[in-house]
């Protein structure tokens, strides 16, 4: 409590996760063209994520492609946070917001579906706007619908593929 603290202490170093940061704000990412256009970069480059996973599976794995999104969000810092350029009073009670600041980043979360196999996945993800690059943590993705023995031919092999994995066999019977 009685410790200093850093003045460029962000959520992350404070150990808050992003999704409870009150300096970040969830925002509609589809309301513009380039917010689509954008959302759907970050989705495919989560699918092609899951192809190069089960790549070296080939044979047995077919490739996913991007169906649809059915949500796209961003998490960014709130507008005063950007806004904020230094203090006005001695105390740092009154925030001077003239400043232009630019996010850096953004959490995206997106619900899409892929084919063949109709699986639907949640994933959140960081876009990195000076870098244009997305992370993503293949672990934390869901597939939050059933998959059934779409993936029957991985099981054995590497469990973890199974949530990315449908089987050649099965395509027929999924769409």
């Amino acid at each position: 409590l009685w410790r200093p603290i850093c003045e460029s202490r962000t959520c992350e170093t404070a150990g808050v996760e992003a999704h409870w940061c009150t300096c970040l704000d969830w925002k509609n990412a589809m309301e513009t063209p380039e917010e689509k256009e954008l959302s759907e970069k970050v989705t495919l480059a989560i699918v092609e994520a899951f192809n190069e996973e089960t790549k070296a599976e080939r044979k047995i794995c077919a490739e996913l492609k991007l169906k649809s999104i059915e949500y796209a969000k961003k998490l960014v810092p709130n507008d005063n946070v950007l806004a904020y350029k230094n203090v006005k009073d001695k105390d740092g009670f009154v925030p001077d917001l003239t400043g232009h600041t630019k996010a850096a980043f953004a959490h995206y979360q997106v619900k899409f579906d892929t084919t063949p196999g109709g699986a639907i996945y949640e994933a959140t993800v960081l876009y990195d706007m000076k870098k244009n690059s997305v992370e993503m943590d293949l672990r934390s993705v869901s597939h939050v619908n059933k998959y059934g023995d779409k993936p029957h031919c991985i099981i054995d092999r590497n469990y973890f593929l199974a949530t990315y994995c449908v089987c050649y066999d099965k395509i027929e019977e999924s769409g």
